[in-house]
């Protein structure tokens, strides 16, 4: 039986991904601050907000930093995803390793022609997700200019 071709597309994409990150994660070796992986990231907006939501299981939110950069048009996540002693010193043999410990670091470009608030941004981390919202700054339409009065 064949797989859509949509499909093996995205089975392409995956592995892709996966060695990308994999090559990250050795070509970092010696460097000063290596980043190791980078989280999935959605960004949707809503009418009054733009909404970035980071995908950051294992991460304490003590090891997050949330810095709105280059002119207030990119997000840029950092942090460090930890391996308690306790379960490090129990393993003697991986089988088989997928999930990424270390520093990590995001960016993510905000759309063009939207202004945030920054003084209204808000975050929260709950349940492995942080959850970014940048207000919206909503411009008044300018009033039409009547030539008769």
């Amino acid at each position: 039986m064949r797989r859509p071709y949509d499909e093996l597309l995205r089975l392409m994409e995956q592995d892709l991904h996966k060695a990308q990150e994999m090559w990250g994660r050795f070509a970092a070796v010696g460097e000063a601050s290596p980043t190791c992986w980078q989280p999935r990231v959605d960004l949707y907006e809503t009418p009054s907000a733009l909404i970035v939501k980071a995908e950051l299981a294992g991460v304490e939110s003590d090891d997050l930093d949330v810095t709105l950069v280059n002119h207030d048009r990119v997000i840029l996540i950092r942090g460090r995803r930890g391996d308690p002693e306790s379960q490090r010193s129990e393993r003697t043999v991986y089988h088989q390793m997928e999930i990424y410990l270390g520093p990590f670091e995001r960016t993510v470009a905000l759309p063009r022609g939207i202004v945030v608030d920054r003084d209204a941004i808000q975050a929260a981390y709950h349940e492995g997700f942080l959850i970014i919202r940048l207000p919206k700054v909503l411009t008044a339409r300018p009033s039409p200019i009547n030539p008769h009065d």
